[in-house]
């Protein structure tokens, strides 16, 4: 069969193979570039991004319903769906053969792929045979050493520099396709769905400078906005969100001393809160770049001493639930005990505070009020609020596959497929699954879920590069859209990268997870009462001669070369 659409004009030239990482282990470090960018346009620019030119960004369609923030970096908002959905892929991209592709799973595997009408229609909508493997996350990264290590690497494969650390030696090993040329600047032109993937996603998933794969974006600010009770706050005294850290002590102790419920015991938090207290008291993100050109690391500066103290506060005070500092699954009963009603705060991902967790607490609480929360600066001014990687994990191909440009070009739009943008049937199939079956849709342009009990059980589209986390719909509380986009422009205001992001250091591969264990220690420790803050002093000597010096170092020297 013949390509279905033009090749487009820029080949994939060359190959970057830079060497120097090979055989990282599985504490390796990598910091991905983050930026203050918005979703827009960007060209090349010099820094972490090694002089990357990064792909054209188009912007969506202007769809009834919609809000596009002009703050950069902010997620278009949508509170209604697009009927009928439009088309976004033309013709399939694929050429009748056969595609392997590797993803990682969060629940049970899928029974039967070939009797899922939803992967069914995905396969005809690709027009390939997708032969997909399937590994659940938490032994991703062993599952990919071993297809790696084997040779055999399939033709799509979600990878991910956090989860698996490992996977920068492979991307400078040559194992995967250096896309830089290919996708760069108006190259992506030739793939409609992937030019409107945020642009801090593709300037963050790159590698040294290099475009290793299609990322799946998330927002670039994930971990700034909580959930608190509205309806508490109000009951006890406080009809404002808190504007400084004395208003903030005030109302979590509050919570855990006022009985908002009227009956029964209630906290103000489950478990330590450390990243919302920390960007309250502008506490650098990981790393401050000093203007003499030095680094200085969060656990060194006066602000985190300051944050250390008021957690201290906090934890006499009363403010945690008894649990907040055993081990176990602290993320499941911290959401367990928000959406019981039990406690009045929690900090989460940004996305799924309002998909899952503010209905989830609505129904199990019934008659709450929970908002979003956003940190006040300590002293009435702003905070520092922390950008992030801005995705998760990318659509890698395998440099094998991709020595044939029309196999590429294949590779590529059936990624783009995967990359539907809100709004076209494509997105309904790979987000959601069949209308009739797992998504129904109003007249009043609502997408409706079927109720998982009352949908078929069947394999959905694989988790790869679908793009409902870079924006805010959520079909049911429509205009909860508006009020996470709010919250995201309030953050973003405020918000700082980490200055060594898109930077490698050798001392962070080898001695990252135990400076980070060490961190975690003497801050539990030290909040918790079992170690004095006297200890401070201490902890930072270990850290430095632990190996903070050296990371200090290497990243100050990586910084110099990409200024000279």
């Amino acid at each position: 069969m013949t390509t279905s659409r033009p090749l487009p004009s820029a080949g994939l030239n060359r190959r970057r193979f830079l060497g120097g990482l090979a055989g990282l282990g599985a504490g390796a470090y990598l910091l991905s570039a983050c930026s203050s960018g918005g979703s827009g346009p960007a060209s090349s620019t010099p820094g972490a991004e090694g002089g990357l030119t990064l792909p054209d960004f188009a912007p969506p369609r202007d769809l009834a319903g919609a809000t596009v923030s002009d703050v950069p970096g902010v997620l278009p908002a949508y509170e209604q769906f697009p009927l009928p959905p439009f088309k976004s892929v033309a013709q399939p991209p694929g050429r009748g053969g056969t595609v392997t592709s590797l993803h990682p799973l969060f629940t049970a595997p899928p029974d039967d792929l070939q009797g899922s009408e939803v992967f069914q229609a995905f396969q005809r909508g690709l027009n390939v045979t997708l032969e997909p493997t399937y590994t659940p996350i938490g032994s991703y990264e062993n599952k990919l050493a071993t297809v790696l290590a084997g040779g055999s690497i399939p033709d799509i494969t979600w990878v991910n520099t956090e989860t698996v650390p490992a996977a920068v030696s492979y991307f400078q090993q040559g194992a995967f396709a250096d896309l830089s040329d290919v996708l760069g600047g108006d190259g992506v032109s030739a793939y409609p769905n992937l030019a409107q993937l945020p642009s801090y996603a593709w300037r963050n998933c790159a590698v040294e400078g290099v475009l290793y794969g299609v990322p799946r974006g998330i927002p670039l600010l994930n971990n700034s906005v909580a959930l608190y009770r509205a309806d508490w706050a109000a009951a006890l005294g406080f009809p404002e969100p808190p504007a400084d850290a004395a208003e903030y002590l005030e109302l979590m102790t509050a919570f855990s001393k006022g009985s908002p419920r009227g009956s029964g015991q209630s906290w103000g938090a489950a478990v330590l809160d450390a990243g919302f207290v920390r960007q309250m008291f502008r506490v650098p993100n990981e790393w401050r770049l000093e203007e003499d050109g030095t680094l200085t690391h969060y656990v060194e500066s006066d602000e985190y001493r300051a944050a250390l103290e008021f957690h201290i506060e906090e934890f006499k005070a009363g403010v945690y639930h008894p649990d907040a500092t055993i081990g176990g699954d602290t993320y499941t009963r911290a959401i367990d005990l928000l959406q019981s009603g039990q406690t009045g705060f929690y900090a989460g991902s940004l996305n799924a505070q309002f998909a899952l967790r503010r209905p989830g607490t609505l129904a199990g609480d019934p008659g709450s009020d929970v908002q979003p929360l956003t940190p006040p600066g300590h002293d009435g001014g702003d905070p520092l609020t922390y950008e992030q990687r801005g995705y998760y994990g990318m659509a890698a191909i395998s440099a094998e596959a991709a020595k044939d440009d029309e196999r590429l070009h294949e590779l590529l739009g059936v990624i783009d497929y995967w990359s539907a943008p809100f709004g076209s049937e494509e997105y309904v199939l790979v987000n959601y699954g069949l209308e009739g079956r797992q998504v129904t849709f109003e007249d009043s342009g609502q997408l409706v879920p079927v109720p998982p009990d009352q949908a078929p059980t069947e394999a959905p589209v694989p988790y790869l590069t679908q793009v409902r986390e870079t924006l805010f719909y959520f079909p049911g509380a429509q205009a909860d859209a508006r009020l996470a986009q709010g919250a995201m422009e309030t953050v973003v205001r405020s918000s700082a990268p980490n200055p060594v992001t898109g930077l490698i250091s050798d001392t962070a591969i080898r001695q990252g997870a135990a400076l980070g264990q060490l961190n975690n220690d003497y801050e539990t420790g030290i909040v918790t009462g079992q170690r004095s803050l006297d200890e401070l002093e201490e902890w930072r000597d270990r850290w430095r001669s632990g190996g903070g010096d050296a990371m200090r170092r290497e990243f100050q020297d990586a910084l110099e070369r990409l200024d000279s």
